[in-house]
């Protein structure tokens, strides 16, 4: 099933977030993933803190194991 057709339209959802299309009942909206937001909370957290590169952002990543989308 294409990007289109689970409403993320041509382009991916931001990651740590699941989007849902209007319906009926309903508006459109985002929904957070809980388990991915905290990885975009800890990566933020751990660049504007510590002021790593994005090679070490990436290193720490890969350690833990964190796959990308």
């Amino acid at each position: 099933m294409g990007q289109r057709r689970r409403g993320c339209g041509a382009y991916r959802c931001p990651y740590g977030y699941r989007y849902h299309m209007k319906t009926p009942g309903s508006d459109a909206y985002y929904e957070i993933i809980e388990p991915q937001a905290t990885v975009v909370r800890d990566v933020f957290r751990y660049y504007t803190c510590d002021h790593p590169s994005l090679a070490a952002v990436a290193r720490k990543l890969e350690e833990a194991a964190i796959r990308t989308p």
